[in-house]
């Protein structure tokens, strides 16, 4: 019987039992806090494990969940390098920042702001402008356009200022304002003014001077100050260039560009040239000094360019010579050579000269914080503080003119801590530039009036993201602008309003007030009947100034660009949609960028990016801009300019509507048209 259980034993199959097989344990699983103090095994379930659930306790788990302890910790690491990185860059930034905005960060940081927020701020540049707007908000009384139209007195204030600044309209067309009265609002709108149809018409000149004027002419003009001729030009220059064109040249520098900026003191400059012993920083200023005339004159006398690029060339090299030197005329030289530079298309250079112009001004006490009071005008020290408050309003009449043509705000925000001063009771007339512009009282002293603009255009570029978003907020500094703008307006005295004073200079300083309006109510005006009348009424103004700075001047260019790519885009835009005054006004302003184009490949770049662009949204351009389309091909050449050249100013005309869109476009439109033959 065991024999026969043995032999079932041995027959039967093994009956075994299947072992699970072991679960491996969860790599990703990481125990709670509590059990990991306890020592204890935690069941990893979330939001709270069994553990933690049975005592009762709080479970924490410091790794996200799908994170072993080894990821998280790497990531941890990796956080913290990046945060030390940050600190590193946060107080590198500090360091170099000016020593009020230095002191808003620290306060920050006080106050409980995270410093990824203040660096980001820092980097995109939104901190100084945020800053600016708290102490617009600070000091300045808030409204809106419900206060305005229910505040009798505001009204009333509003609209004469309103007025005031729209006053040309009464002079351009038939001399009376048309009114647009509603229930709700009233704004006093100028008149439609009279358009003449063409660009090309007979030239109109001064009777005394009725034809063209060119270097050679003028030289039957003994010049105004004879002080020019005094000067020994071969201390100053190796340009080998005749002394009487030289004057010339000189003239047309006084009577141009330096009213609008005003970067050195002329009386003690000129002083010096005569009497004084050479250095490089006054070579450098009189040489930017002629290259600057010569950039201007070069369109009526052929003569003045080919003298353009040795005059800048040679201001380049006296630039280099004065490095490390710490002297005012180093301030203004910088702002005098930042000017052809930047036209010229090296546009990273002047601005790189700008900053170490400022750095110079910054190691003089020129943007302190503490104010320096004017001495008394009869004593030692007034002749020297004036010379430095010259200097100082100068650099940052030029930066914040500069910061117009970028989306960022301007390279020189604080102003000088010097007061304005040094306007001269009778004004130097300079005859070499055109000899109408000296015979109706073109005055040489209009740097108070351009100074309390610039602050103004700092405000505006600071400001601009604000003004760009259509939100209440964005509205109410729309009407703080404009408020700004008008009371501007109407300081200005009798002889400077635009009815009265014909000059490129005070046009120029109209057409860039009446831009800023512009800019500052485009968002607005589709949805509010206020902003676009305010826009239309802009809009119609810059057209009469221009219009009136083509019928008296003609060949004379303005300034600068500002407002004009501008005035060229929108009424690109009014051709789309039918206006039929737009391709009479689109080719005035593209004429104008055509002609700074022969030597800028800055405007080039500006003017080929409008057309570029109507002729992607399929506008019919007249005649006369097809043919300056094909004019472009050439001028590119000419000045080198590669097709894929393209720089953040490329978009300067556009950025305020549709930037990155509209210049992506325009870039690949580039490559598209390189052998356009319209």
């Amino acid at each position: 019987m065991v024999d026969e259980l043995r032999g079932r034993w041995v027959d039967a199959p093994p009956n075994r039992i299947p072992i699970a097989k072991r679960r491996g344990a969860n790599p990703a699983a990481v125990a709670c806090n509590a059990c990991r103090k306890r020592k204890h095994k935690c069941s990893h379930d979330r939001p709270t494990c069994t553990a933690c659930q049975d005592l009762g306790k709080v479970c924490v788990y410091d790794v996200e969940p799908g994170y072993s302890r080894h990821q998280a910790l790497k990531q941890k690491q990796k956080s913290q390098q990046d945060e030390l990185a940050e600190m590193h860059e946060l107080f590198d930034r500090l360091r170099r920042l000016e020593e009020d905005e230095g002191a808003g960060v620290l306060r920050s940081l006080r106050s409980g702001a995270q410093p990824q927020d203040l660096l980001a701020s820092l980097r995109s540049g939104s901190f100084r402008a945020q800053r600016h707007l708290n102490t617009l908000e600070a000091n300045i009384v808030r409204f809106n356009l419900a206060g305005i139209l229910s505040d009798p007195g505001s009204k009333h204030q509003l609209r004469r200022l309103f007025a005031a600044a729209y006053s040309l309209g009464a002079m351009a067309g038939s001399g009376k304002q048309q009114t647009t009265i509603s229930l709700k609002e009233q704004v006093i709108l100028p008149a439609p003014t009279a358009i003449l149809p063409g660009w090309h018409k007979t030239e109109q000149f001064d009777a005394t001077a009725a034809e063209r004027l060119t270097t050679s002419n003028v030289r039957r003009f003994a010049p105004v100050n004879l002080a020019l001729n005094l000067i020994p030009f071969e201390r100053w220059t190796s340009v080998v260039v005749d002394r009487t064109q030289m004057v010339d040249i000189l003239s047309i520098y006084f009577s141009w560009w330096h009213p609008t900026y005003r970067l050195f003191d002329e009386e003690r400059f000129i002083d010096h040239l005569i009497n004084g012993v050479p250095d490089p920083p006054a070579s450098c200023l009189f040489n930017a000094c002629c290259s600057i005339a010569c950039a201007q004159y070069r369109n009526m006398d052929p003569t003045c360019g080919s003298l353009l690029p040795y005059f800048h060339q040679q201001a380049k090299a006296s630039w280099s010579a004065s490095l490390g030197q710490t002297h005012v005329r180093l301030v203004s030289a910088a702002g005098a050579l930042c000017i052809p530079t930047y036209l010229l298309g090296e546009e990273d250079l002047a601005l790189g000269y700008m900053t170490q112009g400022y750095q110079i001004a910054t190691r003089l006490g020129l943007f302190s914080v503490t104010p320096r009071e004017v001495p008394p005008a009869g004593h030692i020290t007034y002749s020297a503080y004036r010379e430095l408050s010259i200097a100082a309003w100068g650099l940052f009449n030029l930066s914040a003119s500069t910061s117009l043509h970028h989306s960022g705000p301007p390279m020189i925000a604080r102003h000088p801590s010097y007061h304005i001063v040094g306007g001269t009771d009778n004004p130097r007339r300079w005859v070499s530039w055109p000899r109408a512009a000296t015979d109706q009282s073109f005055q040489a002293n209009g740097d108070v009036s351009y100074s309390a603009l610039s602050q103004l255009i700092v405000e505006f570029c600071n400001l601009r993201s604000h003004f760009r978003s259509t939100d209440k907020r964005g509205f109410q500094m729309s009407l703080i602008m404009l408020q700004h703008l008008l009371q501007w307006s109407s300081t200005q005295p009798d002889s400077q309003l635009p009815a009265n004073n014909y000059t490129p200079h005070n046009t120029h300083l109209y057409i860039i007030v009446h831009s800023i309006i512009m800019e500052c109510f485009r968002p607005y005006k589709a949805s509010n009947r206020f902003a676009a009348q305010l826009f239309q009424a802009s809009m119609t103004q810059v057209r009469t100034l221009l219009q009136r700075m083509v019928d008296k001047w003609d060949d004379v260019p303005l300034p600068s660009l500002s407002g004009l790519p501008r005035l060229a885009h929108e009424e690109m835009l009014r051709l789309q949609q039918g206006d039929k005054q737009a391709a009479h006004f689109m080719t005035l302003a593209c004429e104008y960028l055509y002609r700074y184009a022969e030597w800028s490949p800055f405007a080039l770049r500006m003017l080929e990016a409008i057309l570029l662009t109507a002729i992607h949204r399929e506008i019919q351009l007249p005649a006369r801009l097809q043919a300056i389309m094909v004019g472009l091909k050439a001028k590119k050449a000419a000045l080198e300019v590669a097709a894929d050249d393209i720089k953040t100013t490329f978009s300067i005309a556009l950025e305020y509507e549709q930037g990155e869109q509209l210049t992506a476009t325009a870039t690949s439109l580039l490559q598209q048209v390189k052998d356009l033959a319209i």
